[in-house]
């Protein structure tokens, strides 16, 4: 140890009693500096002489950037530790946690921007229950992490294992009581290829950028995921290579943010069946999906409302079955704008009662359409059906037949306003049941445009 590895040495073992230990503590609490914080040649520290100290405040041991060796053996009782504890000390590269056995609490910043860590021991920590944000963020040199023994955490903050860019592997099996995970968990970890491995049992809200641009992730089996209830914005949106995904397990699943596959271009099937709970999406779910060609709706059947762009882009989706999607009421702007697309069943979709613009637009390969189930429907938005230049036939309800219609009354004794923009439109039947009109009013138009 060098001079100043003695010098703290001395400082630390001369805790003689538990009186001493509070005069420090109470200084801590007055502000009086950050204990260890910025020793950038201290190299190795021995806590055995501390087992009366029970908390730590911000700053404990921040940068200390030439720090390779800490022993935490001797601190039995400490139970809070504020924020920046070993919060950028480069030359770490390994930390064993055995030995706070009582620590609780754990502030921001813990681990952060330790870009030499290789390993860390996480298996003394058994009643460790809440740390705060960018745990282990940035460890760009961290390839495996076990938390093992973390049985009691429940709350971890945003940008946990943020950017962690060599980041392959991940074994969560210990953390059967984790509830709640802030935003950017995962985020960027480009290197991390699969994920069938998730035990997390307890786990009901993840916020936004879950696993966002994971470039290499090519699989994910959430089926152990039985209480996840809600997750934020890009929630696997940018991982190009993912191919496989189980959503088995989301049976609780209710409410999911925006860019929610996103530009998964790898992507050629997603089974939702097993979705029965979710009610809302946001914007751009699935869009730029462009390997996709099959999505089962099936079990869609509390959907009610979803954002802009769902399934927009998706230039190899030919079909879709929305059988299943009875409860849907609302989607946002180019919902389906998808230049294969050649059959669309809207049977299921009584409740639609708002789409907005250019929903089917440039389906360039749509020859028919039947949408006369839609009695619900208000309003749609500009631009539907806009650049089908297949587009033959259409049986659509009157109210459809207008490229953008607000709430219009009953359609009793109305005419219908034609206005579709596509020339190679030959013939419009209107479904006209359950309109007031009655069955004899019922006419097939052969249009000559």
């Amino acid at each position: 140890m060098g001079e100043e590895a003695v010098g703290l040495d001395r400082r630390l073992g001369g805790f003689s009693n538990d009186a001493e230990v509070d005069v420090w503590r109470s200084d801590q609490r007055r502000g009086m500096g950050r204990w260890l914080c910025g020793l950038i040649r201290l190299t190795a520290l021995d806590f055995t002489e501390l087992a009366s100290l029970t908390a730590v405040g911000d700053g404990w041991l921040h940068y200390c950037i030439s720090l390779t060796e800490v022993d935490f053996t001797g601190l039995t009782n400490l139970r809070t530790v504020g924020h920046s504890w070993l919060h950028q000390c480069t030359d770490l590269t390994a930390l064993d946690c055995n030995g706070l056995a009582e620590l609780a609490t754990v502030g921001d910043g813990w681990l952060r921007d330790c870009a030499n860590l290789l390993c860390v021991d996480f298996t003394g920590l058994t009643q460790l229950a809440t740390i705060g944000h960018s745990w282990l963020d940035g460890c760009t040199s961290l390839t495996s992490v076990d938390f093992t023994g973390l049985t009691h955490l429940t709350t971890v903050g945003r940008s946990w294992l943020y950017c962690c860019a060599r980041l392959t592997a991940l074994d969560c099996s210990g953390l059967a009581r984790l509830a709640r995970v802030g935003d950017n968990w995962l985020y960027g970890c480009t290197s991390l290829t699969s994920l069938d491995w998730l035990e997390l049992p307890k786990l009901a809200t993840v916020g936004h950028g879950w696993l966002h641009g994971c470039i290499s992730l090519t699989a994910l089996d959430c089926a152990t995921l039985a209480q996840l209830a809600t997750v934020g914005d890009k929630w696997l949106s940018a991982c190009p290579r993912l191919h496989s995904l189980n959503f088995t397990g989301l049976g609780q699943l209710v409410d999911v943010g925006h860019y929610w596959l996103y530009s998964c271009t790898s992507l050629t099937a997603l089974d939702c069946t097993r979705l029965t709970q979710l009610a809302m999406v946001g914007h751009s779910w699935c869009s730029g999906c462009t390997s996709l060609t099959s999505l089962e709706c099936t079990g869609l059947s509390q959907l009610v409302r979803v954002g802009d762009s769902w399934l927009s882009n998706c230039t190899s989706l030919t079909a879709l079955d929305c059988v299943g999607l009875t409860q849907l009421t609302a989607v946002g702007h180019r919902w389906l704008s998808c230049s294969a697309l050649s059959a669309l069943d809207c049977r299921g979709l009584s409740q639609l009662a708002k789409v907005g613009d250019y929903w089917l637009a440039g389906c360039a390969c749509l020859s028919a359409l039947d949408c006369g189930c839609l009695f619900q429907i208000a309003t749609v938005g500009d631009c539907w059906l806009a650049r089908c230049t297949s587009l033959t036939a259409l049986d659509a309800p009157p109210m459809l037949l207008t490229h953008r219609v607000v709430s219009l009354p009953p359609m009793k004794k109305r005419r219908a306003h034609v206005a579709l923009y596509n020339p190679s439109v030959a013939s419009i039947r209107l479904s006209c049941r359950k309109l007031g009109v009655e069955k004899q009013s019922i006419r097939t138009y052969r249009l000559r445009l």
